[in-house]
Formats: structure tokens, C-alpha cells, sequence
């Protein structure tokens, strides 16, 4: 007979897995890390951190997950950010394929043993991109189930898209994306966002531009112009890479987010002008 179900809910510990395992190992030293990659501050190249900043986001971006204040751990958390580099710049991903992409396929909720739960994954329908969330739960051999929304998203690297799981609380919270923004995601060591330095800023964002592109190897992406404002809540940065054979400058606007007990970063690529 199958159990029953009941709905998973956060818990303290579940923020405590590294997401060193998310981004691939970056953190650790991988030959896609490094901050000295990005170009130094001085003339063309200044770093600055402060309170407010003036960066105008489009109207487009109102109401976002780039407008909103940290949310609480209620709200669930980022589980992953996978991108999905054999699949090209596809449109849409099938419910089998959700399934077996890296961060659902290998889920594991924060805090517990990878080797305990077996999990009965259920997905609600093809995600699209552009699309908004789609479904997707977590039953174990107990028939506890966590939900969580995955979407379909652009990253840095225009034959590369990507795909981002949050973790629902108590809330039911969704995360709301900016339409059409290429989305990318790294972490730090730092305890809280008002921790993290300037050259953790910038390493963020090297690393979370570059996996776009790839996990291991020399990273193609160089930054410059790194702000920190809002006390560590908000990192930009003026990020050039390759695109089309020839390579492209664009500016990255991140904000903290709920992802574990790192201080975790979701980025977005602001339209030019803005």
C-alpha cells in the first residue's frame, strides 16, 4: 500500500549543504575560479561598494525577485542552478528531461543524507522557456513529498540554457524572473552579504557568468566596475564574454538569496542602457 503523503516543510537545517556541490566545486578551486580573471581596479576597471547605488532597473523588472527584500527561509530556498550545456538553446524541456537533469535528478534537501531518501519524482508539465515555473515534488520512501517550481532560463552563453529549482516553504512562494533576462547563480564562504569583499564580488560574478559556458577549464569571462550596495544584498558588474565569435560587454545585476547557510547570488543581464 502507498503511504500516505504530507507536504515537507523547511526546516532550519535544510540550509545547511554546501553549495560548493551546486556550482560545480568552484569555490574550491577549480580552474574556473578566480578573481584575477576580472580587471583590476583603477581607470576602467573601478570597484565600489555603497549604500544605495544608482543603477535603474527596467520596469520590467519590478515586482521580481531582483526587487524584493531577502526573503525568509518560509519562502524556501534556490536548490540549484544547472546548466544544461549537452541540450543546445533549446525552447522547451519535457517532464522525463526535467527529471533526469542535474540538481532534480540528484536532489537532495538541505541538511539530510544523500544516501537516505530515494526519491519519486513527479513533474507537472513540459517547462518553456519564458514560461514561468512548472511543478515538480519530491516523494520518499515515506511518502513525504517536497514540492518546488523549476523554470526553464537563458544563461550568458546563448547555446546554453538552464535550469533553476527553488524549494517551496510554508508560503508557497514563487520565484518571479524578469522576462526574457539570461539567469546565472554562484555562492561565497561569506557568513552573511554584508560579509562578502570586493573580490568575493567579483569572483561571484566571474563564476556565475562563466559556468555558462562550461565546469572546468579557463574561464572566458573577464569583469570590471563591481558595486556592492545595499549592504551586500546587491552585487553589478560590467561582464564581457564571448558570443557569435567576437565577445560582448553587458552589465549583471545580482541579489542575495535564500539558498543555505552561504550567501548565495542570483544574477541577471539588465538590458543595455538601463
Amino acid at each position: 500500500m502507498t503511504p500516505a503523503r504530507s507536504t515537507r516543510t523547511i526546516s532550519r537545517s535544510a540550509f545547511l549543504r554546501s553549495s560548493l556541490a551546486l556550482t560545480g566545486g568552484a569555490l574550491a578551486g577549480t580552474g574556473l575560479v578566480t578573481s584575477a580573471q576580472a580587471a583590476p581596479a583603477g581607470p576602467g576597471g573601478e570597484h565600489t561598494r555603497s549604500s544605495t547605488g544608482d543603477v535603474k532597473l527596467p520596469d520590467s523588472w519590478e515586482g521580481t525577485i531582483f526587487t524584493d527584500p531577502l526573503r525568509s527561509k518560509l519562502d524556501g530556498y534556490i536548490s540549484s542552478h544547472a546548466v544544461l550545456y549537452d541540450s543546445g538553446p533549446i525552447a522547451e524541456l519535457s517532464p522525463a528531461n526535467i527529471k533526469k537533469a542535474d540538481g532534480v535528478v540528484n536532489f537532495t534537501p538541505y541538511g539530510e543524507d544523500p544516501q537516505v531518501d530515494q526519491y519519486d519524482i513527479e513533474v507537472s508539465e513540459t517547462a518553456r522557456l519564458d514560461g514561468g515555473p512548472v511543478s515538480v515534488s519530491f516523494a520518499d520512501d515515506d511518502g513525504i513529498e517536497t514540492l518546488a517550481e523549476a523554470q526553464l532560463v537563458r544563461t550568458a552563453n546563448p547555446q546554453s540554457r538552464a535550469l533553476l529549482l527553488h524549494v517551496l516553504g510554508t508560503r508557497g512562494w514563487s520565484v518571479l524572473l524578469p522576462p526574457k533576462a539570461s539567469i546565472v547563480e554562484s555562492a561565497t564562504l561569506a557568513e552573511s552579504p554584508a560579509d562578502v569583499t570586493m573580490e568575493e564580488a567579483t569572483t561571484i560574478i566571474s563564476n556565475a557568468v562563466g559556468f555558462s559556458f562550461g565546469e572546468d577549464g579557463p574561464n572566458p569571462v573577464r569583469v570590471r566596475d563591481v558595486s556592492l550596495m545595499n549592504d551586500g544584498k546587491t552585487i553589478v558588474g560590467r561582464v564581457s564574454y564571448p558570443s557569435g565569435g567576437t565577445r560582448v560587454t553587458t552589465t549583471w545585476y545580482g541579489t542575495a538569496v535564500r539558498g543555505n547557510d552561504m550567501v548565495t547570488y542570483l544574477l541577471g543581464e539588465l538590458p543595455e542602457g538601463s
